[in-house]
């Protein structure tokens, strides 16, 4: 287990898989193009991925929002479920960010958030000012691909379907 956070992400003025990315607005992006990519000139885009308050969360503010006015143990428990899932990256969509270095509270990485931008155009608009640790940088970006490689299937209505059968197997 790492104990001290503040090597979770670093300064770094280096572009490159894992950079801690500031825009014109003062949003923080980070880079999950991969490092060989921009190493070897191969990417004509540079994909990244908004960084969110984890604070500004619809779900977070709703469970605090609650416990607010309850101030139960119930909506406590609420809270703490929320913030856990993300500290404990259990949303697919999500990865925390320790308050550490340039991202100056804690975060989550929206693997929805995201924008690919030209390379040729990319030092008109962002600054790197830091980076993720390699090991870390490495579970973001497989965390980043199982999110959009999973194969889900749409819902439909079992309780409908299992009658009709129910109904076939038992004339």
């Amino acid at each position: 287990k790492v104990h001290d956070l503040a090597l979770y992400i670093y300064p770094s003025t280096k572009l490159k898989g894992g950079a801690i990315l500031i825009d014109d607005n003062d949003d923080i992006y980070i880079v999950l193009t991969p490092h060989c990519d921009l190493a070897n000139n191969k990417a004509e885009f540079i994909q990244i991925a908004k960084v969110e308050n984890i604070f500004n969360l619809e779900r977070v503010q709703k469970a605090v929002s609650k416990h607010k006015i309850n101030n139960s143990n119930s909506s406590k428990k609420s809270v703490e479920t929320s913030l856990g899932n993300m500290v404990k990256n259990k949303l697919s969509r999500y990865h925390y960010l320790p308050k550490s270095g340039p991202v100056n509270v804690p975060s989550v990485i929206d693997f929805q958030k995201l924008k690919s931008v030209e390379q040729n155009k990319f030092s008109d608009g962002y600054r790197v000012v830091g980076t993720v640790a390699e090991s870390f940088y490495k579970d973001i970006l497989n965390r980043f691909s199982i999110n959009y490689s999973r194969q889900g299937s749409p819902d439909y209505d079992f309780e409908n379907e299992l009658e009709s059968l129910l109904a076939q197997a038992t004339r």
